[in-house]
């Protein structure tokens, strides 16, 4: 449903999920204290019991306090599991979940809540980003985000300071996926709820200039063609770029 939904995206970028011998072990997902909003929503949830620990940790930044939800029940464990949330470290190893059912704009919301940005510029602009060392979910959020915008898909590179890929979008483009991402009534951080509609509310200034971008669908003959020829063959039919085929042939197998 919606709500585990969105709470699967969470616990990908925010929680953590440990296993032991003897099949114990648990689920947490700790927080800054100023977001436990999300986790007083979340806990009426879940069917099991559940423990909140609160702890100030020290940072480079000074002294944080946090707010850790812990679930220890094995059923709950085995789902979250089955729903792509592995054990242990997980950043560049996160995928859409792939044996379950769900709810993909609440499940992107998760993820966007937990490693996501939006917001306005000081240069003004309207902008909305998500980082991840995951290639999977990279191809899987920007193949999304490209067919809600009916754009082309852009080419990301990783960034060499920390290897991670970074997803953005800006001004009207930062609008319509925002407005679909936090819709009226979905449960959010309070915080990104607040920017969020920020964002829904921005204007571009009337002196500045809006891109096009040209957005060719796939027809059904395309779509077959792709699934039985090479990549380098289906780029010199189609006239299409490699990573576009790429990331089509990966979306038709995922449906």
């Amino acid at each position: 449903d919606n709500i585990m939904s969105y709470m699967i995206g969470l616990i990908q970028t925010d929680g953590n999920l440990y296993e032991q011998t003897r099949n114990r072990g648990r689920m947490a997902i700790e927080l800054n204290i100023k977001d436990r909003d999300i986790i007083d929503k979340l806990v009426p949830h879940i069917m099991c019991n559940y423990r909140l620990n609160e702890r100030q940790r020290l940072t480079n930044f000074g002294k944080s306090q946090t707010i850790t939800l812990i679930v220890y029940d094995k059923n709950f464990r085995s789902y979250i599991k089955k729903c792509g949330v592995p054990s242990g470290k997980k950043s560049t190893v996160i995928a859409p979940p792939q044996n379950v059912s769900y709810v993909e704009v609440d499940y992107i919301r998760g993820l966007y809540d937990g490693d996501g940005s939006l917001g306005i510029t000081r240069k003004g602009k309207a902008f909305i980003s998500l980082t991840t060392a995951s290639e999977e979910l990279k191809e899987y959020i920007v193949h999304y985000v490209s067919n809600f915008l009916q754009k082309a898909p852009k080419k990301l590179q990783r960034n060499t300071r920390d290897n991670l890929y970074n997803i953005v979008l800006t001004n009207e483009d930062a609008v319509l996926f925002t407005q679909h991402l936090y819709y009226n009534g979905c449960l959010a951080l309070k915080r990104k709820l607040e920017k969020a509609s920020e964002v829904a509310s921005w204007k571009r200034l009337s002196n500045t200039k809006v891109r096009t971008w040209k957005f060719q669908k796939w027809s059904s003959e395309e779509d077959q063609y792709i699934l039985t020829h090479t990549i380098q063959e289906s780029v010199e039919r189609l006239s299409r770029t490699r990573q576009s085929i790429v990331l089509r042939r990966w979306r038709l197998r995922k449906m």
